[in-house]
């Protein structure tokens, strides 16, 4: 199963810490925020598709190929069009049979509800 991380956009809100590194990788307990949406991420996803734009070579150098034992595919959003845009982009790593876990890049869910979330039937689930 995939899951879809939204991590494009610029954190604009949380400057000055934005402007020399990305929203996702600002530090919480001594882990990037990344670092921690991989690790509360069910067992069953096996790849994620990553979605970025600012500051996107920091991303990919901090989480490679792969990253705790996911393989990542990165998208690169180019312009600033939102949350339907940066999904539309993933749509060709997709299977449109396959469903997905949708998340933003910078918020911590419950590893128990991402488990449930991932157990349910339907095409994708969105965890606000």
């Amino acid at each position: 199963m995939k899951a879809v991380i939204l991590a494009a956009g610029e954190g604009v809100r949380m400057r000055p810490l934005t402007l020399k590194k990305p929203k996702p990788l600002l530090e919480l307990a001594g882990k990037s925020l990344l670092h921690h949406i991989w690790e509360l991420l069910p067992n069953k996803i096996n790849e994620v598709i990553l979605v970025v734009g600012y500051k996107a070579r920091m991303i990919k150098k901090y989480l490679g190929k792969s990253f705790l034992g996911k393989k990542i595919v990165y998208v690169h959003q180019k312009t600033k069009k939102g949350t339907a845009d940066a999904l539309f982009l993933a749509k060709p790593y997709l299977n449109p049979k396959e469903k997905f876990l949708l998340l933003y890049a910078d918020d911590l869910h419950d590893k128990k509800v991402l488990k449930d979330a991932c157990k349910l039937s339907g095409g994708f689930w969105y965890v606000p």
